[in-house]
C-alpha cells in the first residue's frame, strides 16, 4: 500500500552508477567539443541568438520531456554557443515593489527555535542534485519557513508541503518578472505559471523541497530538503510526519539574513560550501568539479563535454540541464563570473579561493 504523500517508483526510471564515497569529485578530462544534441536536416536548421535564461529553459524542457524528439532540432549545439552571450532586461533588484520595499527585503531566511528529527525513517542517497534546480536561495527560505511551522512538533509532510507551496506562491507573485543583473529570473525555482498551476506546484515541489518515493520496503527522500539533510520524515501509522534536523537549523543559523539579492555575502558562501561538504558530499562534489572547470576558462562546449565523459550514463540534454543547474548556482553565490568573458566561464577571486579550500579539502587524508 502506498503511502499519503510519497510517489511510487517509475518502471521507466533509469539506474546509474553510484559515485563511490572515495572517488574525487574532481573528475573528467577538460577540452573536446560538445556533440550535437540532435542531427537536423538542413532545411530545418534555425540559427539565432537567444538569451541564456530563455536557453536553460529550453534545455530544461528536453530533459523534462516537454519538449518532443520532432522539435529537439531547434536546440542544436549551435545554440549552446549563445549561453550567456546575450542577456535579458536587467531591472535593479532593488527597485521597490508597491509597498515601497525593496525587492532585496522580500524574502530573508530566518530560523525559529523548533522540533527537530535527526534519526529518522527516510533512506537518502548521496547523489548530487540535477535537473531543474538551478537556485538554492528558495530551498534555505522554505527550510527556514519549516522551522517555524515545527515550533510545536513535527507536523504532516503533506501538510508542510502545501504550506511551503502556498507561501512560495505568494513571494513569486510579489516578485513578479524581475530579473538580476545576470539575466536570471529573480522568481526561479518558484511556482509562477498559474494557467499551468498543478505542474508548476510539482515542479517546486519536486527540485526547491524535495520528494518521498515509496520504493515497497523503504522510503527514499530526495531533492534539497534531504540531500541537504535539512529534514527527516518518521512514519507513523496514519500519517508522515517531517521536522527540520539540527544541521538545517545550524545551516539556517549561519547564513541568516540572506535574501533574495545575490551573490549572496562570502560568509554566506562559504557556509554553505561547509554544509554541503558535511552532508552532502556528492552536491558538493559536482559544485566543486564545476568550480574546478571553469578555473581553467572553458567554453561552454567543453564544460558539457567534460561533465559528460565523466558521466556517460548522462544524456546530452541532461548534461546541458545539469551543467546549466550547477554553472547557476555557483554565481548565486558570487563563485562563476555573471556572465561568458570572450566565451569562455571565469571563476571570480572568492571562487579561486573556494577552490583552494576544496583541493586541499580532497587532498587530505
Amino acid at each position: 500500500m502506498r503511502l499519503a504523500g510519497t510517489q511510487p517508483v517509475n518502471s521507466t526510471d533509469r539506474v546509474r552508477p553510484a559515485q563511490s564515497a572515495s572517488q574525487s569529485p574532481f573528475t573528467g578530462p577538460t577540452g573536446g567539443t560538445v556533440e550535437d544534441i540532435s542531427s537536423p536536416s538542413p532545411d530545418r536548421v534555425l540559427r539565432v541568438d537567444l538569451p541564456a535564461a530563455l536557453v536553460d529553459r529550453l534545455d530544461a524542457a528536453i530533459a523534462s520531456g516537454l519538449v518532443g524528439p520532432s522539435r529537439k532540432a531547434v536546440i542544436a549545439s549551435s545554440l549552446a554557443t549563445q549561453l550567456d552571450r546575450v542577456g535579458a532586461p536587467t531591472p535593479d533588484i532593488q527597485n521597490p515593489l508597491g509597498d515601497g520595499r525593496p525587492i532585496a527585503e522580500l524574502a530573508r531566511v530566518s530560523v525559529t527555535a523548533c522540533s527537530v528529527f535527526n534519526d529518522g525513517d527516510a533512506l537518502v542517497p548521496d547523489e548530487a542534485l540535477r535537473g531543474m534546480h538551478v537556485r538554492d536561495f528558495p530551498s534555505i527560505w522554505a527550510a527556514g519557513l519549516l522551522t517555524q511551522m515545527c515550533q510545536s512538533g513535527p507536523v504532516p509532510w503533506d501538510r508542510a508541503v502545501r504550506a511551503l507551496t502556498d507561501a512560495a506562491w505568494e513571494l513569486s507573485d510579489s516578485i513578479g518578472n524581475r530579473r538580476s543583473p545576470d539575466g536570471t529570473k529573480i522568481a526561479a525555482q518558484l511556482p509562477s505559471n498559474r494557467v499551468k498551476r498543478a505542474s508548476a506546484e510539482q515542479a517546486f515541489r519536486d527540485f526547491t523541497i524535495g520528494k518521498l518515493v515509496d520504493r515497497g520496503e523503504t522510503i527514499e527522500g530526495a531533492g534539497p530538503f534531504f540531500t541537504w539533510k535539512l529534514a527527516q520524515i518518521k512514519l507513523t501509522e496514519e500519517q508522515v510526519l517531517v521536522a527540520p534536523t539540527t544541521a538545517c537549523v545550524e545551516l539556517l543559523h549561519s547564513v541568516a539574513g540572506i535574501t533574495l539579492a545575490f551573490p549572496h555575502t562570502e560568509a554566506s558562501a562559504r557556509a554553505f560550501f561547509r554544509h554541503l561538504q558535511q552532508h552532502a558530499r556528492a552536491d558538493w562534489g559536482a559544485l566543486a568539479e564545476t568550480l574546478r572547470l571553469a578555473h581553467a576558462q572553458p567554453t561552454r562546449a567543453q564544460m558539457l563535454q567534460a561533465f559528460r565523459r565523466a558521466r556517460a550514463w548522462w544524456t546530452a540534454a541532461e548534461v546541458s540541464t545539469n551543467v546549466a543547474g550547477y554553472v547557476a548556482r555557483c554565481r548565486e553565490w558570487g563563485l562563476i563570473e555573471p556572465k561568458l568573458i570572450d566565451g569562455t566561464y571565469r571563476t571570480t577571486t572568492l571562487g579561486n579561493a573556494m577552490l583552494e579550500d576544496a583541493l586541499r579539502a580532497v587532498a587530505r587524508p
